[in-house]
């Protein structure tokens, strides 16, 4: 995440501002300190489309909504939610 983050030129305070959250709780977030928490987990998807996996750095590989094959469709099954 630190190197997706770094590689985007989004900063920890800008993340932040987004996620409607303190600098220091993204820090603490992205350096594994603090755990992600399911609401940031479904916002940064819906902001970026980053899977949780990616996220969690259960995975190294990133693979967002826009990639994957299904498109907007993956999304709502993602969310539990219907089509839109």
């Amino acid at each position: 995440m630190k190197t997706w983050l770094r590689d985007q030129g989004i900063s920890y305070r800008r993340l932040a501002e987004m996620l409607g959250q303190s600098g220091s709780s993204i820090c603490l977030k992205v350096n594994g300190r603090v755990g992600w928490q399911a609401d940031d987990l479904l916002r940064l998807y819906d902001l970026f489309g980053l899977s949780s996996d990616f996220v969690l750095g259960i995975s190294s590989i990133l693979v967002t909504r826009a990639m994957h094959p299904a498109g907007s469709a993956f999304r709502s099954l993602d969310t539990g939610g219907g089509t839109s």
